[in-house]
């Protein structure tokens, strides 16, 4: 601080000398200090804020299976036609996308190797258990592989798309080996019928029954 050096006023009194404080600086800058209930924060660097994590992804649904007009179409003209002659039909159907896991023999190793696009099947049960007629049709991703399905597909002991009336207790055990059958192509679509009597049947009644279950 400045000193001051003793004086003497215009009427004569002596002053001492002394410390004269200096007036204040006015500071640029206001400083505004705010104290909570709590205790003060660290002034360490501050934590970062953990990142919320991920939503985790939802489930898809199952793809849906798109199958043509056709097949839907044939399987109700197969129960009209044997509605028609005086058959009692109780008919079934089931859509799927994984030909590989519904079929057996060389038919399931190439669809293995060529999945499919679509699967539908049906099964009518004729009568009182009395025949049952298999039929699928199956949806390749192009001509060519349509039709050698359908090539292996014709030829015996080969295997097949598994029946629908075997995923069903009561005919698990009917095996189709050796049953009449037939089978058609339509573009990258193939469909196959299989007729299997339950007991006993003469073949004109088989064939009979064949013919009209065409698709």
């Amino acid at each position: 601080m400045p000193s001051v050096r003793a004086y003497i006023k215009k009427d004569g009194t002596r002053v001492r000398g002394y410390w004269r404080k200096s007036p204040s600086k006015l500071l640029g800058v206001a400083v505004s200090v705010v104290v909570g209930a709590g205790a003060f924060a660290s002034s360490g660097p501050s934590t970062p804020a953990r990142a919320k994590p991920a939503n985790p992804p939802s489930r898809g649904r199952s793809p849906k299976v798109t199958v043509p007009a056709d097949a839907q179409a044939g399987f109700k003209q197969a129960e009209a036609r044997l509605s028609a002659r005086g058959f009692t039909t109780r008919p079934e159907t089931k859509l799927d996308t994984d030909c590989a896991a519904k079929s057996y023999g060389r038919v399931h190793d190439f669809f293995v190797a060529n999945p499919c696009k679509w699967l539908a099947r049906a099964y009518l049960q004729i009568g009182d258990s009395e025949v049952l007629v298999a039929i699928s049709w199956v949806g390749m991703p192009t001509e060519e592989m349509a039709a050698a399905y359908k090539r292996l597909v014709d030829t015996p002991g080969a295997g097949n798309v598994t029946e629908l009336s075997r995923e069903k207790k009561l005919y698990r055990k009917i095996d189709y080996a050796g049953s009449a059958h037939s089978s058609g192509i339509d573009g990258t679509a193939v469909w196959n019928v299989q007729v299997k009597p339950v007991f006993p049947r003469p073949n004109t009644l088989v064939a009979t029954i064949l013919t009209d279950s065409r698709q």
